[in-house]
């Protein structure tokens, strides 16, 4: 081994020798180089014209080619073994080095150790160590040294989370606790843990005494071991040295043996979906006291870990061991992290260097975040004392043979085993020896490494009298239709007579930005509420002259949702509506037969109570939202199918009606099917994060335009059945319409038309429902998501044409008729909330929530109208109303 050891030294100075070599050259040809910086696509706009044009002005000769990483590159991790393991690993590590020079570094997950020590990224010590211009103590002391083990750097920070230890305050008081400290021991925690725990009367867990998510548990047992260091960092690469430390040994068994008690969070439900933390204790991610989502968690007051240590989590910029150019990619990352602009669409961010804590956009520590001065004594104090990746190296080697000899059941959060420090040193010793047969793996790759970065994608040269057209895309990173808008890009520019080129870019900017930036852009019909129609341009003489269009063609007021003042400013593209996932087996082991999708409410009713009778579970729930779905729109639906409409948005303004007998009738008939857990229920003012169980027989799902997951799961014709919402006295639907605006300041408005006329004839760019009838009749879009999610289509689009039909308006669909709609919600929810969870009233909640929602609508009908130029004014007024009539509702 030592030999090996030696032999790695000697590669290493060899490596050193070869980027003096490639320095020397590079300084030669300074004045031809090309650096490819890979970013994260929902930051790409980010690194916009401005930004890229400072550092070339700063480094005449150096042009940047700025590209998205794909999101599916992650390399798996050899912790989890498997014969194709190390080659797997090494062509998915090979495949994201080779995006660019520079790449931009979502923590740690992106930048695993092994591959550096595999020779996929470049050693930025040699040129940190020369740069007399890099401050280092400009940087937090933790963060700085986060991306630092083998003797190296690997990546300049820009960005970090902290992980420290969150609490509410109140459950430490009525229980007695003293509230935790960086003194705590295993046995205080132990003794925390137990204390918090909330039992029923028979002694089941209600609610788990301390939360600590995958590496929290592990930041907890790494900082009560003090400053004894887990690698040996007298040999390079540092092994690991675990099996031997008798502290970790019983720090790990008393740690499990709480798990097997049951007492420690989260649970990770069965199946899937949003994991359970309910704790009012646990080690988490500073967002947990920085955000509103942390409210409702009632998680106030936090604290630094054992030692006065923290987990910390950083983003940086790495280069690419492939990089022709490692010096000017080093002037690259050294500037990014300069640049307070890398904050800009980020929420609750902290800046990894001091002199950006306080200036740059969204930084937790700005003068306006409003960040209680003790949490950001306890955060700045965590990113000084933060563990770096190698504090925390072999972890998840660790925590896999922790998980097969410890399996922990997501029904009762509970092991299979109570371990005892035996079996625990036989875990230590396996995980330690399989990091350990990596590690002469790894190094001997080094040698054979070749990179070949992707060569930028020339930019197509314009012939004279072609236009070039910027067609942003609003969408999620990973587009599952991206080779196919390639393609069709590829193919318009060759057929259309004056364009030359399309750059397409996947944006996620506000409507000023995507405005300044594109010709035309897709996003929601959302768009046009509330925002400077001024912007946009209208559409209508192209829309009138356009022979392959027919307006009645339009599902629905997909139209409609694209005009305003009697102009039409976009054209709808895709109808992303929430239907219903049905479980075929489940259906089939119950005997209930599958409904067509002109299902009634009655007959829903009979499967769910069929369903729930046949269930071996009987805490399961039938039916199940979506857990991406935070509002209250399922249960406002199922109502309107019974026959209630509490709020209706169809009037201007909307008519409210929370008190008529049989409004409240129907609603408690569905509220009651909540309470017997027919129905998953969870938090619709204040949202829990609570698991969702995505493996009920019934589930609500989204069928986005773009997204990849949802693609997936209409291709699988053999396991779910998707149908509309029964209707009965109302028929609900919850949708969203996409469509392509053409920004006012377009360069090419005509050839922006045409591409948008063709877009909207090809259903192979979408992975939803077509806004037009004769697109989605199409044979193509049959043969692309069968004939089963054709019809539910179909039966969606009859719906729509229906007088019957009523939109039930969403926080993840859209659909309200203005802002009031939102916020009266807000009261009708707290009552079914108080109802459903709290056992209270309901007649008395609803006659309150009736009041507030009226005394709110009489307060804002009062107000200006809204002030295109000054929309601010307005939404302070709104949230004024709010507070006048209820204080309680001021965040």
């Amino acid at each position: 081994m030592r030999v090996l050891y030696r032999r790695i030294l000697l590669l290493s100075c060899a490596f050193a020798l070869l980027i003096v070599s490639q320095l020397t050259s590079e300084r030669v040809n300074a004045q031809n180089i090309t650096l490819t910086l890979a970013v994260n696509a929902y930051q790409k706009e980010v690194f916009n014209e401005k930004l890229l044009a400072d550092f070339e002005a700063e480094n005449p000769g150096i042009k940047l080619n700025v590209v998205a990483i794909d999101t599916q590159l992650w390399a798996p991790s050899l912790a989890y073994g498997g014969e194709n393991m190390p080659q797997e690993f090494y062509d998915k590590t090979a495949q994201f080095v080779s995006t660019g020079d520079v790449i931009q570094i979502d923590y740690w997950g992106r930048l695993p150790i092994d591959s550096t020590v595999a020779g996929y990224y470049l050693n930025l010590k040699p040129l940190a160590d020369t740069d007399a211009t890099l401050n280092s103590d400009d940087f937090y002391k933790g963060v700085w040294q986060f991306y630092q083990w083998d003797d190296g750097l690997w990546a300049l920070p820009y960005q970090a989370t902290t992980h420290v230890l969150t609490y509410d305050p109140a459950a430490f008081d009525a229980v007695g606790l003293s509230y935790p400290d960086a003194s705590w021991t295993m046995t205080d925690f132990a003794n925390a843990a137990r204390a918090l725990t909330v039992k029923d009367a028979s002694g089941k867990v209600t609610v788990k005494g301390i939360d600590a998510g995958f590496y929290d548990e592990w930041y907890l047992i790494r900082s009560l071991m003090g400053a004894e260091s887990l690698v040996d960092t007298t040999i390079v690469p540092n092994p690991p040295q675990f099996s031997a430390n008798t502290a970790l040994q019983q720090l790990l068994t008393e740690w499990l043996s709480l798990k097997a008690e049951g007492v420690v969070g989260p649970t990770y439900p069965q199946g899937g979906g949003i994991i359970d933390y309910t704790a009012p204790f646990g080690i988490n991610a500073d967002w947990r006291i920085t955000s509103e989502y942390a409210d409702g968690r009632k998680h106030s007051a936090a604290a630094l870990l054992p030692g006065d240590r923290a987990g910390i989590e950083v983003s940086g910029f790495a280069i690419s061991a492939g990089t022709q150019y490692p010096e000017a990619a080093y002037k690259l990352a050294k500037y990014l992290t300069t640049r307070p602009e890398m904050y800009s669409n980020m929420m609750y961010v902290i800046p990894a260097r001091r002199s950006l804590a306080e200036s740059s956009p969204n930084s937790v520590f700005s003068s306006t975040s409003k960040l209680a001065p003790a949490i950001r004594t306890v955060m700045e104090s965590a990113l000084e004392n933060g563990f770096s990746a190698n504090d925390v190296r072999y972890f998840d080697y660790l925590y896999f043979d922790l998980g097969k000899r410890f399996p922990t059941s997501t029904e009762d959060g509970k092991t299979a085993e109570v371990p005892t420090q035996d079996s625990v040193i036989e875990v230590l010793q396996a995980a330690e020896k399989r990091a350990n047969d990596w590690i002469p793996v790894l190094t001997e790759n080094k040698a054979s490494v070749q990179i070949t970065l992707a060569t930028p994608v020339p930019i197509a040269e314009l012939a004279p009298g072609e236009v070039a057209v910027k067609f942003g895309l609003l969408s999620s990173p990973d587009i599952a239709t991206k080779p196919a808008w390639d393609a069709f890009i590829k193919s318009f520019a060759e057929e259309d007579p004056q364009v030359g080129r399309v750059d397409l870019d996947i944006s996620f900017g506000g409507q000023t930005l995507l405005t300044d930036t594109y010709d035309c852009f897709y996003v929601s019909s959302e768009l046009l509420s509330g925002y400077d129609l001024s912007l946009l341009l209208p559409i209508d003489p192209y829309l009138n002259a356009d022979s392959t269009i027919d307006k009645d063609d339009f599902i629905g007021g997909s139209l409609t949702s694209f005009q305003a003042n009697n102009l039409t400013y976009g054209l709808p593209m895709m109808i992303e509506p929430e239907l219903l996932r049905l479980d075929i087996a489940q259906f089939e082991k119950a005997g209930v037969p599958l409904p067509n999708s002109d299902w009634t409410m009655d007959e829903f009713l009979n499967a769910l109570s069929t369903l729930k009778a046949a269930s071996d579970d009987p805490a399961k729930p039938i039916f199940s939202k979506t857990g991406a779905d935070t509002s209250g729109g399922y249960m406002l639906s199922l109502m309107a199918a019974a026959g209630a409409l509490p709020i209706d948005q169809r009037t201007k303004p909307l008519t409210i009606n929370f008190t008529d007998p049989d409004t409240k009738e129907v609603m408690r008939q569905i509220l009651d099917l909540a309470k017997q857990k027919q129905i998953n229920y969870q938090a619709l003012v204040k949202f829990t994060g609570q698991s969702v169980p995505s493996d009920a027989p019934i589930y609500t799902d989204r069928f986005s335009a773009l997204d990849q997951n949802f693609r997936m799961i209409m291709l699988d014709d053999a396991k779910f059945k998707i149908v509309p919402y029964p209707s009965g006295k109302y028929m609900p639907v919850m949708y969203g319409t996409t469509g392509i605006f053409i920004s006012a300041k377009a360069q090419q408005p005509e050839a922006c038309y045409r591409l948008m006329s063709k877009i909207s004839q090809t259903p192979a760019l979408f992975s939803a429902m077509p806004a037009r009838r004769s697109v989605l009749d199409s044979e193509s879009f049959a043969s692309s998501v069968g004939a089963d999610k054709v019809a539910a289509f179909n039966a969606l689009a009859d719906r729509l044409s229906d007088p019957n039909a009523v939109r039930i308006p969403s926080a993840i669909t859209g659909g309200y008729s203005s802002i009031d709609g939102y916020y009266v919600e807000r009261w009708l929810f707290r009552a079914f909330d108080r109802y459903v969870l709290e056992e209270a009233d309901l007649d008395a909640e609803l006659e309150q929530a009736q009041q507030s929602a009226q005394e709110f609508m009489s307060c804002t009908g009062a107000l200006p109208p809204l002030d295109i130029a000054n929309p601010n004014g307005y939404y302070e007024g709104i949230q004024k109303c709010v507070e006048k009539v209820d204080p309680s509702m001021k965040n």
